[in-house]
């Protein structure tokens, strides 16, 4: 039947929710317990920390990673190949992934992370800062700005005076 299927597909692969994983943070407080599809990739595992102590002083500070704005600590991370049906094709037709990560909410933006709508606006206002900043500089920072700039000059350029203001700053 999964021959079938992953003809009818025209790939094999991907999630399967019939071999499952559960991963497990404790949070101090909290407990989070996810169920993920089993990654279809052959690799070693590593031992899994599972105790985050995310409210002693320094500790978010002393394990935590970053990529671009986010400062964050990683729980767990799961991929899925998509793999073509043909047997002459050796290459992945893509892959998919799914990254659980423990991101510190600022204290001087008083928001409550359990607050799904507040936090939602969090997230928002924390790209706002970073990447439609004004000025430009690491991590991206005004990165959106600076693109829509270099597009603005060079519709002018192309244009000249026959592009108007609003048609080259929309």
């Amino acid at each position: 039947m999964g021959l079938i299927k992953n003809l009818w597909r025209g790939f094999r692969g991907g999630p399967d929710f019939s071999n499952c994983v559960e991963v497990t943070a404790l949070l101090e407080d909290w407990r989070l317990n996810l169920t993920v599809p089993s990654t279809n990739i052959i690799t070693e595992e590593e031992q899994q920390k599972i105790n985050y102590p995310y409210n002693q002083a320094g500790w978010f500070e002393d394990n935590s990673e970053q990529s671009r704005q986010h400062h964050y600590i990683p729980i767990d991370t799961q991929l899925w190949y998509y793999l073509p049906n043909s047997p002459f094709l050796q290459t992945e037709l893509g892959v998919l992934s799914l990254s659980v990560q423990l991101k510190r909410v600022l204290p001087d933006k008083n928001t409550n992370a359990m607050d799904l709508s507040a936090l939602g606006r969090y997230v928002v206002a924390e790209y706002d800062e970073r990447y439609n900043a004004p000025t430009t500089g690491p991590q991206f920072q005004g990165e959106n700005i600076r693109r829509i700039k270099k597009v603005g000059e060079e519709v002018r350029k192309i244009f000249g005076k026959h592009a108007k203001e609003e048609e080259v700053s929309s």
